[in-house]
């Protein structure tokens, strides 16, 4: 028998057909234009101002999501560099302390070609959106994966190297990670505002096509308890309130600006840098802008103190040695800070300190963006000096000490 598909007569029908035929779950839509993307309003932005302290500084972590770099072979090449860049974003914020932002190539020591840049969300998400920059004519190429395997690549040309331009993607089925890498000649990139979203229910039900999850032998939304929502057999899980924090402060930043200027105010500042402790204030803030006192909290938030040695990869924990009675930050209402102390004897070791406000109860609220400071330590260089001037500095000190 003649296979109807194949005469002269159905071919513009199968070619219809084929045209408007559904992606399969596992494929991913691409999107260049923001306007043609939508979120609901729950997605969540990461804040790369303020990162690290310079430009080329490793970062693994940008809120919950994890960032690194590997080769063409997807070994891990360590983590991604800090970047600060000013052209304009054609997504997110733009402009003057909007410049933070990730790459694959500042820093030294890394390969070339440049390697890819690597994010893994804490789960999978079905919304991303990025702004990328990369070298005029370079292709920029984005892989997929969920569970550790490629579900699809995306690649599209750079236009311009002067702007972070707009990449947008949305998956049915979702994915746990993506990999940006740029080719062929310069391979540098660098990438700002990325958005992610999980849309819950968006996959639907593999086993029978439903949306919901309901009993495939009867095709109902589903049989499960009246109280709850259709096709869910357990009610859903409430999410905890995250809340933003804005910091760090020192003291002297809270005195007004003719204060600061004055006299006074440039004793306060010497005096607050010569104290054996170093004190750390922010402000928690809910979405609407309003202050989060004492009385809204059962847990406290917490500073957690890491540091990293000079030529090492091991992070240690050093809190309990770093502050004075308890991690717990102590909240001053006239302020409304929530404030902590840390000894400066223990931020003299060489090395790189990392200093975190953390939840008090994850089950209570998070934070996100947390606030976050820097401090690098870099090993004394041996100095050629005469034998008085060593012993002039062993009984009196330095005086550039922080």
């Amino acid at each position: 028998m003649r296979n109807p598909l194949a005469s002269s007569l159905y071919a513009p029908l199968a070619a219809a057909l084929v045209a408007v035929a559904l992606p399969s779950a596992a494929d991913v839509v691409d999107y260049s234009d923001p306007a043609t993307l939508s979120f609901s309003g729950n997605e969540v932005q990461l804040g790369l101002e303020g990162l690290a302290p310079v430009p080329g500084f490793p970062v693994g972590q940008a809120g919950a999501v994890m960032v690194g770099l590997e080769d063409d072979a997807g070994n891990s090449l360590g983590d991604a560099r800090f970047g600060s860049a000013f052209e304009p974003r054609e997504f997110g914020p733009t402009g003057s302390g909007s410049e933070g932002s990730l790459n694959n190539f500042e820093g030294g020591g890394l390969p070339f070609p440049y390697p890819g840049l690597r994010m893994t969300f804490p789960e999978k998400v079905n919304r991303v959106a990025l702004a990328i920059r990369a070298n005029e004519a370079d292709m920029v190429k984005v892989v997929f994966r969920s569970g550790g395997a490629v579900m699809s690549e995306k690649e599209r040309l750079s236009p311009t190297t002067r702007t972070f331009h707009f990449y947008g993607f949305e998956s049915a089925s979702g994915f746990d990670e993506v990999v940006v890498s740029a080719g062929a000649s310069i391979t540098a990139l660098a990438l700002d505002n990325v958005t992610y979203e999980v849309v819950p229910g968006m996959g639907g039900d593999p086993g029978n096509g439903d949306p919901g999850n309901g009993d495939p032998g009867n095709g109902d939304p589903g049989d499960g308890d009246p109280g709850n929502p259709p096709g869910d057999s357990e009610p859903p899980v409430a999410d905890v309130p995250s809340f933003s924090c804005d910091g760090f402060y020192e003291p002297a930043d809270w005195l007004s600006d003719d204060v600061r200027r004055s006299r006074f105010g440039r004793l306060a500042r010497i005096l607050t840098r010569r104290l054996p402790i170093k004190l750390f204030s922010a402000r928690l803030e809910d979405h609407h802008g309003v202050t989060v006192a004492e009385q809204d909290l059962n847990a406290a938030p917490v500073l957690q103190v890491l540091h990293t040695a000079p030529g090492s990869d091991e992070t240690v924990d050093i809190t309990p040695k770093a502050v004075r009675h308890s991690d717990d930050f102590a909240y001053r209402g006239r302020h409304g800070h929530w404030m902590q102390s840390v000894r400066r004897s223990a931020l003299r070791k060489p090395g790189t300190y990392v200093l975190t406000m953390e939840s008090g109860d994850a089950a209570e609220y998070a934070l996100d963006p947390t606030c976050v400071e820097w401090i690098v330590r870099e090993p004394p260089e041996k100095e050629k000096r005469p034998r008085w001037m060593r012993r002039w500095k062993k009984v009196f000190g330095d005086d550039d000490d922080d």
